[in-house]
C-alpha cells in the first residue's frame, strides 16, 4: 500500500515556505489505512511542523492496529520510489519554485522514536530493519 499527501505543498507555497514537499508512505499491507497515515499527520501538524527529513513525529496510539507502530521517521529517500530529486508537477521548463520534494514517511515504534531522538537516524537506517513490514520486530 502506497499513499501520498496532497495539501502540504500548496500550504507551504502560500506561506512562503520552501521547498514545497509532500509525504509518501509504503507498507507491505493491503489495508488502505496505511495510505492515510501521512495525511493524518499533515492535517494535524500543517503550519506547526516543517516536515524536514530527519524528523521523528509521534502519535498518541498505533496508526493501524494490530500493528504497534505509532510514530513516523521522515527521510529524504521516499519509499519505494527512491526519487533522485524533486518531482516536477508542472509544465516543461517550470522554475524550481514549482518543484515538490517527496519525503519518505516510515512508521516506527515508540522505543525507536526515542532512540532516533537520542542517537540519530542511523539507529534505524544502519540496521537490518524492514521499513515496509507493519508487523516487524522493533530495532531497539
Amino acid at each position: 500500500m502506497t499513499g501520498f499527501t496532497y495539501g502540504l505543498s500548496p500550504f507551504r507555497r502560500a506561506n512562503a515556505q520552501t521547498p514545497a514537499r509532500e509525504l509518501c508512505i509504503t507498507m507491505r499491507s493491503t489495508d488502505p489505512a496505511w495510505a492515510r497515515v501521512p495525511a493524518l499527520t499533515v492535517a494535524a501538524l500543517r503550519g506547526l511542523c516543517p516536515f524536514d527529513a530527519g524528523m521523528v513525529i509521534g502519535y498518541k496510539k498505533p496508526y493501524v492496529p494490530p500493528s504497534d507502530l505509532s510514530s513516523l521517521v521522515l527521510a529524504s529517500a521516499p519509499p519505494p520510489l527512491a526519487l533522485a530529486g524533486p518531482v516536477d508537477v508542472t509544465t516543461p521548463g517550470a522554475g524550481t519554485q514549482d518543484l515538490i520534494e517527496i519525503v519518505g514517511a516510515y512508521p516506527v515504534y515508540p522505543s525507536e522514536r526515542t532512540a532516533v531522538h537520542a542517537d540519530g537516524l542511523g539507529v534505524l537506517f544502519d540496521s537490518t530493519w524492514d521499513p515496509y513490514d507493519p508487523g516487524r520486530r522493533t530495532v531497539v
